[in-house]
């Protein structure tokens, strides 16, 4: 239902009517045939997708209104902007740590369930293509963490990007006329987005500090001091205080139907906590709370800085202890949802954290799954489950992958594998490997090259059967597979599986993805044998 034509008065947060006003407009759009503007995420859509094209769309739609505009007014909807999450909506439930963001940052059920927008949505009717459903000419994109229009509607529309933020490394596709055009190193693209969206930010704080005395309306010391907060203004240190930190949700606010208005003294207030929460819940993961120092910049830092001031209250002077130690809390609470897949099948996980690229002008199709898990542990994680198909833990997990890898025709499967081991040296507890499967001989190639180019500047070495599949003396088949044989060859020896530990922990997926990328290129778009 349309919010701007609700009777009556509910209690909504400002963030859920934005949301719930970008959905309409898009069925809107749909049904009308009228132009529209969308800002979408890569497809692996983690936390950093999602707040980074949530937060910049709610910017973007009230940017073009200027000081004068009363941010309790929702957009019209021909200058709204409509957040995409780049994958399907059930995708959503295989990602725990987006249900505990939403929690933490006050977004009710009956949103996350219903008005937030995924490909669901671009679905056509049975009669029509989706390009006939939705024409091309009648959107505009914004990419967010991404520069390269990923996924199944980047083969539509990617010609159809007219701006990007993103912190990967620059593919050259998007046109450098592009506005916004940031393409820039940083541990996570949320922080480019905070930054990119300041001066929005503190206009519509401004807006909403004149609104309120225009209408003299009442604003609470907590309220005045969070939008001086926005505006980057130092507090007092008896100003300081950490007035209802211990409660991480959002109070609802009161909806009113008077020119779509919150009515409510402090909706700015708190659509600022919840866009910062999103954000700030990106950046901690993506950075290990800013521990990870191979990842943190100094873009990181500053949006880091700016949004915790937002979200807790807090300034410089602020008892540094008690800052962390809130900090602290709001990672940890988010990171243990990340890490719990205690529910997951094989499939649900490979495909939890899931990138592609390729497949166009016949190039191969390449897919890397990252995993914050042990190959030991995934391998036993639908016997776990009681849902095994074989009962032994190596054809499980080789079963999981090939049917995952076929079922979206990639030519190059990758799966990493990033997480603790309980049996090292506290100074290298942290654990990476990896797995390269080739769908036929013809790209087999790609697994021999990267190896070869790559195997230093990454540590990979070789496992035995134990270090990688753990013990497996229960499955006789194991005691017959020697060590050196656990890589798969076709008859000419040439390896369509291969398993490493990856020593290099700082080389993530952001790294590997282009090293093979480079690979395809330079070898020619390798053609299977048909």
């Amino acid at each position: 239902m349309d919010v701007e034509r609700r009777s009556g008065k509910e209690r909504i947060p400002c963030l859920d009517v934005f949301l719930r006003h970008a959905k309409e407009t898009l069925r809107y759009a749909l049904s009308n045939g009228e132009s529209i503007q969308l800002i979408i995420g890569n497809e692996s859509a983690d936390l950093d997708s999602m707040a980074s094209a949530i937060a910049l769309a709610f910017f973007k739609s009230h940017e073009q209104y200027g000081a004068d505009h009363n941010p309790a007014l929702l957009p019209s909807k021909k200058d709204t902007w409509i957040p995409v999450l780049n994958i399907p909506a059930a995708d959503i439930q295989l990602r725990p740590e987006f249900m505990k963001v939403f929690e933490i940052s006050g977004l009710s059920e009956d949103v996350i369930e219903n008005h937030l927008v995924t490909l669901d949505d671009f679905i056509p009717p049975v009669s029509k293509s989706v390009i006939e459903w939705l024409s091309p000419e009648k959107t505009k994109w914004i990419l967010v963490d991404q520069n390269t229009f990923g996924g199944k509607l980047g083969l539509y529309y990617q010609h159809r990007v007219f701006g990007v933020i993103d912190h990967h490394e620059d593919e050259q596709v998007v046109s450098q006329m592009a506005l916004p055009r940031i393409i820039r190193k940083s541990g996570s693209c949320s922080s480019l987005v905070t930054i990119y969206c300041k001066d929005i930010w503190e206009t519509i704080t401004r807006s909403a500090i004149s609104k309120c005395k225009d209408e003299n309306t009442a604003m609470s010391d907590t309220d005045v001091k969070m939008m001086e907060g926005v505006k980057g203004r130092e507090k007092s240190a008896d100003s300081n205080r950490l007035e209802g930190s211990n409660q991480l949700n959002s109070d609802s606010l009161e909806f009113s139907t008077d020119n779509s208005r919150i009515a409510h003294r402090s909706d700015v207030v708190v659509s600022n906590q919840q866009l910062a929460k999103l954000l700030l819940a990106a950046i901690t993961i993506d950075t290990s709370n800013l521990a990870n120092k191979s990842k943190t910049e100094v873009a990181d830092l500053e949006a880091y800085r700016y949004l915790k001031g937002i979200t807790y209250q807090m300034s410089a002077s602020t008892d540094g202890g008690v800052r962390d130690s809130f900090m602290t809390e709001f990672y940890e609470q988010i990171a243990q949802a990340k890490a719990n897949m205690s529910k997951l099948n094989i499939r649900e996980i490979l495909q939890k954290d899931f990138k592609q690229f390729g497949g166009i002008d016949s190039s191969p199709i390449i897919g890397i799954s990252s995993v914050g898990k042990s190959w030991k542990w995934l391998c036993r994680q639908d016997i776990a489950l009681g849902i095994s198909r074989t009962g032994n833990p190596m054809t499980d997990i080789a079963l999981a992958m090939k049917e995952f890898a076929e079922a979206r025709n990639l030519a190059i499967y990758v799966v990493m594998m990033n997480y603790v081991s309980s049996d090292t040296k506290s100074d290298a507890k942290k654990q990476r490997a990896l797995c390269l499967c080739a769908s036929d001989p013809a790209h087999a190639v790609i697994l021999e090259q990267f190896e070869e180019r790559y195997g230093k500047e990454l540590k990979l070495e070789k496992p035995s059967l134990d270090e990688f599949y753990g013990e497996l003396s229960e499955v006789s088949t194991a005691r017959d597979i020697p060590p050196e044989d656990i890589d798969l060859y076709d008859e000419q020896k040439r390896p369509l599986r291969k398993y490493f530990q990856q020593k290099n922990r700082d080389m993530t997926r952001k790294a590997v993805m282009p090293m093979l990328k480079k690979i395809v290129s330079e070898l020619g778009h390798p053609t299977p044998a048909t």
